[in-house]
C-alpha cells in the first residue's frame, strides 16, 4: 500500500477524526481517522493512505503518528496595537489596599498602555454580523462549535474565537489540552508584535482588549483546575499587570492560588 506523510495543524475535531490544513500545501482536508488523543490546533504527523474526493471536500484517511501542539505551526500575523497614555496603580487603589500579592504584583511607578486594534470578529461576514456574540448566544453546543471554528480558520487573527472555543473544555479533565491550546494560541498571537519586554497595560475599558484579557483569564482557571499552582499564580500576576482595575476579579482568586487551595465550583 503506497503512504504519504502529511504535516497537518488540526482545525476542528470531528467525530470520527478532524478538519486540518495541510502544512505544506495549504490544502484543507477532512481526516478519517482513530484519533482520541488528537486536540484543536495540534500539528500532527499523519500516513494518509487513501484519498478521495466527496461534495467539493477532501478526505484522507491513515494512521496518526505524532501529535503536540507548536505555536510555530500556526503563521498566525500578530495583532497590530496603538499606543495610549501612562496610567499609575494608584488611580485604581488606595496605597493602603496595594498589599500581600497585589502589591507585589501591581509594584512600581506610571507603565505605558496600549489599545489593540479591532480583531474582534464583528462585521466580518458583514455589516452588523456578530458571529461571537450569535456563538455566545445559541443554545446549542454544536452550533456554537461550528460557528467559532468556521471563524477561526477564515479569520486567524480572532482570537475570541479561540477563547471562546476553549472555554467549554476547561471542566474537562479527558479533553483540556483543546483549552490549553486555543488559549496559549489565543495568547501568543496577541503578543506577537510587542516588545519581548513588554510590561505595559491592556486596559479592559478599552473593547479591542477584552478578547486577550479573556484568553488570559481563562487560562489562569484552566491551569488552576489542572493544579499547576505555579503557573496559575504566574498568569494571574500577569492578568494584574495588564489590566489593573482587575475587571475580571483575578485579585480575589489569587491568595487561594498561591496558597493552592484547590479550585471549586463556588
Amino acid at each position: 500500500m503506497d503512504t504519504t506523510t502529511r504535516n497537518l495543524l488540526v482545525l476542528k475535531i470531528l467525530s470520527p477524526g478532524f478538519r486540518a490544513r495541510d502544512l505544506d500545501t495549504k490544502e484543507i482536508v477532512s481526516v478519517k481517522t482513530r484519533a482520541y488523543k488528537v486536540a484543536i490546533l495540534d500539528t500532527v504527523v499523519f500516513l494518509e493512505s487513501k484519498r478521495w474526493q466527496f461534495n467539493q471536500t477532501t478526505y484522507i484517511s491513515g494512521e496518526v503518528q505524532s501529535n503536540a501542539f507548536s505555536l510555530d505551526s500556526l503563521e498566525i500575523e500578530g495583532h497590530d496595537y496603538d499606543e495610549g497614555e501612562s496610567h499609575s496603580t494608584t488611580e485604581y487603589y488606595e496605597r493602603s489596599e496595594l498589599k500581600g500579592l497585589l502589591g507585589v504584583c501591581l509594584k512600581g511607578g506610571k507603565r505605558p498602555s496600549i489599545e489593540f486594534h479591532d480583531y474582534t470578529g464583528y462585521g466580518f461576514y458583514g455589516r452588523d454580523s456578530d458571529p461571537v456574540f450569535e456563538a455566545a448566544d445559541s443554545i446549542d453546543p454544536s452550533r456554537r462549535y461550528d460557528i467559532l471554528t468556521k471563524l477561526w480558520e477564515e479569520f486567524p487573527q480572532c482570537i475570541d474565537a479561540l477563547a471562546h472555543i476553549a472555554n467549554p473544555y476547561v471542566s474537562s479533565k479527558l479533553f483540556y489540552r483543546n483549552a490549553e491550546n486555543c488559549y496559549c494560541a489565543a495568547i501568543a498571537i496577541a503578543e506577537k508584535k510587542l516588545p519581548p519586554d513588554f510590561d505595559g497595560i491592556t486596559l479592559w475599558s478599552c473593547l479591542e482588549n477584552r478578547p486577550y484579557l479573556r484568553a488570559l483569564q481563562g487560562y489562569c482557571i484552566l491551569l488552576w483546575r489542572l493544579g499547576r499552582f505555579a503557573e496559575a499564580e504566574e498568569i494571574a500576576c500577569k492578568v494584574l499587570r495588564r489590566n489593573p482595575p482587575d475587571n475580571q476579579g483575578v485579585r480575589f482568586i489569587i491568595d487561594e492560588i498561591h496558597n493552592k487551595e484547590p479550585w471549586t465550583e463556588d
